[in-house]
């Protein structure tokens, strides 16, 4: 092979090494994070960022595709999906993002919010849209969760550089990509557990489409069952007396 050919091979390489780096970095077009959770699992949840306060601030980021021809033009549409255990009731008060309203359910029951007119019920329209990545979820199952959906802000607008909050890797990356974060007020009682996800409409040159946040980039509210706290305050309980025969020994 002479000289040019292998300049030429090597360049490849190097073009096909920079496009990889640069898709392995990029930050996902929707997340939800909770400042100061631990990226783990709950039961078949996989991979979520979970608290245990009931008291939170919740993260949502949108990032924009900045070159080619599915360059992001817009991010609008917002919308947090909220799952619940089927059948449980129980209160969630979201504040910020420019004005919040619950507009729909997809509930099979009456699930009750006890917030005057926040019933899910009062004001009825059609299924979610065919959203991209909706099957990768595990809380949305007919048979386990009872379902609220929120609007939660036009658009993003506030452009700056944005992080990438990975639950599976429990790591977050600084200057991941281009777009906005924006943080809501959440507060709940009543359910043991409140599965966090968003969606909202994505616009290129291309046309626009429905896109949620990767099952990686997700959120969870999550209070251990009693005999699980049980078990670790036993545990506790254990690791304490046998350091103190240690100690004494």
């Amino acid at each position: 092979m002479n000289r040019s050919k292998r300049f030429y091979l090597a360049a490849g390489f190097l073009a096909l090494f920079l496009v990889a780096s640069g898709s392995a970095n990029a930050a996902q077009t929707f997340q939800v994070y909770i400042p100061g959770a631990v990226g783990t699992d709950v039961g078949l949840d996989e991979d979520s960022w979970v608290t245990n306060s009931s008291s939170f601030t919740l993260r949502i980021v949108g990032c924009f595709k900045t070159s080619g021809a599915n360059a992001t033009t817009s991010l609008d549409n917002l919308h947090l999906v909220l799952s619940v255990p089927e059948g449980q009731t129980g209160s969630v008060s979201i504040t910020g993002g420019g004005g919040v309203s619950l507009y729909t359910t997809g509930a099979d029951e009456n699930l009750l919010t006890d917030v005057a007119g926040l019933d899910g019920f009062d004001i009825r329209q059609g299924p979610l849209p065919a959203i991209q990545g909706l099957n990768d979820h595990y809380p949305f199952k007919d048979d386990v969760s009872d379902f609220l959906v929120y609007s939660i802000a036009d658009d993003f607008s506030n452009i700056g550089s944005i992080h990438d909050y990975n639950a599976e890797t429990n790591t977050i990356t600084a200057n991941a990509g281009v777009g906005e974060e924006m943080d809501l007020q959440v507060s709940i009682s009543g359910f043991t557990s409140v599965h966090f996800d968003m969606y909202g409409l994505e616009t290129t040159a291309k046309g626009s489409t429905w896109q949620m946040n990767a099952s990686s980039h997700d959120a969870t509210y999550y209070i251990p069952a009693p005999g699980a706290l049980l078990l670790a305050a036993l545990g506790l309980t254990g690791i304490g007396a046998l350091r103190r025969r240690q100690i004494i020994a």
